[in-house]
């Protein structure tokens, strides 16, 4: 290998710095120039010192610029993602514990029409009532207690006749006769209804309405009575 050609690969792989060339350069371009020193003592000179060998120019560089962005995008999606559920969760409404829905009071039933003949002694109204229930009964119509006994009578019953009452049902002796009256239950004690009663209900059971009459079969007509029952 030429001199020059040596030196310039020297020069190559040792740029002169901008302050001039070192002793220890310098006196080893001279060598070289001279012949005194061989390629291969001065590249191990150079490793002794600490200078590393010159590069294979026809290495190609290691593209390390692509690392560097890699790992700068990693660290931006990483950022972005901590950004974003953080934010996410602000925005979260807090959750709420379950809470039990207060049932709505319970109301009055609808109301139930009920026809009372007068010739039946009681009649089924198909209402059951419970313990302190609230009833209220209204009625309208009218009967006769005998029919050849005019006029026609209200669920109040005939008034101002006190000698009819001798055919009045056991219990309602001295109500008017013939009246809308009413029990609780087969065996329950009678009282009296008329054209309207609101009352509580003192015990539990099926309730009856029927005619204040002992003996129905000459009767005529009917009352119709409307129940309301508030629990």
């Amino acid at each position: 290998m030429s001199t020059e050609i040596i030196l310039d690969r020297l020069a190559e792989a040792n740029p002169v710095p901008e302050h001039g060339l070192g002793i220890d350069d310098s006196m080893l371009l001279l060598a070289i120039r001279e012949g005194s020193v061989d390629m291969s003592t001065s590249t191990e000179n150079k490793a002794t010192k600490g200078i590393p060998p010159s590069a294979n120019p026809e290495d190609p560089k290691r593209p390390l610029g692509w690392f560097v962005a890699l790992a700068a995008f990693a660290i931006v999606v990483v950022v972005g993602a901590v950004v974003l559920l953080a934010t996410s969760n602000t925005d979260m409404p807090p959750a709420s514990s379950p809470t039990t829905q207060a049932l709505p009071a319970e109301g009055p039933a609808e109301p139930v029409s009920v026809v009372v003949p007068g010739t039946e002694q009681w009649t089924d109204t198909g209402i059951d009532l419970s313990l302190d229930d609230t009833v209220l009964i209204e009625a309208d119509g009218a009967v006769t207690p005998k029919t050849t006994y005019e006029p026609l009578i209200g669920p109040d019953g005939v008034p101002d006749r006190p000698s009819a009452r001798v055919y009045n049902i056991e219990g309602l002796e001295e109500a008017n006769h013939a009246g809308l009256i009413g029990r609780i239950g087969e065996a329950g004690a009678p009282f009296l209804v008329g054209s309207q009663l609101l009352f509580e209900a003192d015990t539990e059971g099926r309730l009856f309405l029927g005619i204040n009459d002992e003996d129905v079969v000459n009767n005529a007509g009917e009352f119709t009575a409307t129940i309301t029952v508030n629990p």
